[in-house]
């Protein structure tokens, strides 16, 4: 935390990665320690998040941090790490493209972490034969979040790849309206991911994003028209 906030230089790097310390770190240091430690790297006065994360990827620290309640392939660090190539670009393009009067924003909390934790977005774990995705547990258990945080990562990470598909066909109301309902003022987070995933920070995410921003922000606060109860008396239905 200090190396990221104060810009110093880690010296002794091979102790760092030596595996016995990384062990320790995974099973000797609380989770709740570990979360808050993160939070104030990407977060608050002097906070460099870009530079928190690769620093925990080129120390090899990332499966103790972000641990993981099963094996996945060694490979998804490299690739996250890709994906945290693109973020400064991404949030260039965002900021290029906000204005003060833009009611949504950007989640900055959440949008590095989950960069760098895209590939890991669709893997699931089981608990008593039930399927949770890996991130719940990531930011639940591994990290220690407070609940409106997990709820919102599960929320983007699940709806991204729909987001990917918005940005490559031609734009559909109802389609969108209904992703809008489900991922809420987190809208804009996940498109900027999407476009990550995507690679489309291109013409496709600016016409998408002032769309969304322009005409359907906030369109999940608008009651519908009729409730459950409301329709089944005028079609009248059958309760049950």
């Amino acid at each position: 935390r200090f190396g990221v906030r104060y810009n110093f230089t880690i010296e002794s790097k091979d102790i760092i990665m030596d595996p016995e310390i990384r062990l320790s770190l995974s099973t000797k240091v609380s989770r709740k320690r570990i979360g808050i430690e993160l939070e104030s790297m990407i977060s608050g006065k002097n906070a460099r998040p870009v530079v928190a994360l690769e620093m925990i990827h080129t120390l090899q620290l990332a499966p103790s941090v972000f641990h993981l309640p099963t094996e996945v392939q060694k490979d998804v660090w490299e690739q996250g790490h890709a994906y945290l190539q693109q973020l400064p670009a991404m949030l260039e393009h965002c900021e290029s493209m906000s204005s003060s009067s833009t009611t949504t924003k950007l989640n900055v909390r959440l949008v590095h972490v989950l960069c760098y934790l895209l590939p890991i977005r669709n893997i699931t774990y089981t608990v008593k034969y039930k399927q949770y995705p890996i991130l719940h547990y990531v930011f639940r258990e591994s990290l220690k979040c407070k609940n409106t945080a997990v709820q919102a990562v599960v929320t983007i990470a699940k709806n991204i790849d729909h987001f990917v598909e918005l940005l490559n066909t031609p734009f559909d109301r109802v389609r969108v309206g209904l992703l809008l309902r489900d991922v809420k003022e987190s809208w804009v987070t996940t498109l900027f991911l999407a476009a990550i995933v995507g690679n489309t920070m291109d013409e496709r995410l600016t016409t998408l994003y002032t769309t969304i921003r322009d005409e359907l922000d906030e369109c999940w606060k608008i009651r519908p028209l009729l409730d459950g109860k409301a329709l089944i008396q005028t079609l009248d239905l059958q309760i049950g």
